[in-house]
């Protein structure tokens, strides 16, 4: 996204908060030592493409939690990553290194990815660290998986996605389910070609969830679940033909960032350092 767009948006933001908040004050934008005007474009100027996303997409969100510009599904290949933009059906931006965006998570190399509730949790061997989507940050270091998902694969995941109220972990030809409500393990290591007829059924290279449907990658392929018909809607098809500008073969990782309401702050006492946690957090994910 070119800078003229975020200054709209972000002039946008700043117009309509007293209006949404009720705040009194026309002061569109104040430095707050000084309490002068300080310039869009010298605060744009003095900040990273990445620092720009990260910080006008929070605040546009604050104004409609419902609004899809915080939505993005994250591409990750050794050490960087890029971001697809689900609103605009289009690279958002990228590749950047994935330590300047994720600073605290595994920085190269992810098995894999995944989002639960407000918190995004990246895979390595047979550790894992969490990111809380709402403060940008992460809470912990890395954890071994058995710790916290007993019974899933606990090591060198392939892939990892969320389907309704359900993570799944794969590994080889076969996959777990986590059940989201109850914190604990659906069900132990099954084929993936009874489950998910039709989609690859082995060595994935990533997994993740969009609007309505679940995709699969390995190589430069990828296939396609219809999540409400409980079948193969398309595929293998070239990954570059769908999502044109991310990467385009052998992806380590992928994860769908979904927006977070305001309804809920999400996932129990477990979210942050485990797999438990029964509350809804208000996220908008298929």
């Amino acid at each position: 996204m070119n800078k003229s767009k975020i200054v709209n948006l972000i002039c946008k933001s700043v117009l309509f908060a007293p209006l949404v908040f009720g705040v009194a004050s026309t002061n569109a934008v104040e430095d707050d030592a000084t309490n002068s005007p300080v310039s869009l474009e010298s605060t744009l100027d003095s900040l990273s493409p990445n620092q720009m996303v990260n910080n006008w997409s929070k605040d546009l969100t604050t104004i409609n939690s419902s609004s899809s510009i915080d939505e993005m599904v994250y591409f990750f290949k050794e050490d960087k990553y890029t971001a697809w933009d689900v609103s605009a059906r289009g690279l958002e931006h990228g590749p950047v290194d994935i330590y300047r965006y994720w600073p605290g998570m595994p920085s190269a190399d992810i098995d894999a990815a995944v989002m639960k509730e407000k918190w995004i949790y990246m895979f390595k061997g047979s550790q894992y660290a969490a990111w809380n989507v709402n403060s940008g940050s992460t809470t912990h270091g890395l954890v071994d998986i058995s710790t916290y998902w007993p019974g899933m694969f606990s090591s060198n995941i392939d892939a990892a996605v969320r389907k309704k109220g359900y993570v799944y972990f794969f590994k080889g030809s076969q996959y777990t389910a986590w059940d989201i409500a109850r914190g604990r393990l659906e069900h132990g290591a099954r084929d993936i070609s009874t489950f998910w007829p039709g989609m690859i059924s082995s060595d994935l290279d990533a997994a993740t969830s969009k609007e309505g449907y679940v995709y699969f990658f390995k190589g430069d392929q990828y296939s396609a679940w219809d999540i409400e018909r409980g079948r193969l809607e398309h595929g293998p098809r070239d990954i570059s033909t769908f999502w044109p500008g991310m990467f385009s073969s052998n992806i380590d990782a992928a994860v769908h960032k979904a927006n977070i309401s305001s309804g809920g702050s999400g996932g129990g006492s477990g979210g942050g350092t485990g797999g438990g946690g029964t509350g809804g957090g208000g996220v908008i994910i298929h």
